[in-house]
C-alpha cells in the first residue's frame, strides 16, 4: 500500500463532505422525497 503524506490543510468538515460525496464510510439513514406542483394538472382547457 503506498504511503501518503498527511494533509494538514484538510479540515474535518471538508473530510466529512468528501466522505459523503464519495460514499466512503457512510450509510443512508433516511431518504426524503421532495414533491413539486404539476402546473399542467391545473391548466384550464
Amino acid at each position: 500500500m503506498p504511503t501518503v503524506a498527511p494533509n494538514s490543510n484538510l479540515s474535518g468538515r471538508r473530510l466529512a463532505e468528501l466522505m459523503i460525496e464519495h460514499n466512503i464510510g457512510v450509510g443512508e439513514e433516511h431518504a426524503y422525497r421532495i414533491k413539486k406542483i404539476d402546473s399542467d394538472y391545473f391548466e384550464e382547457a
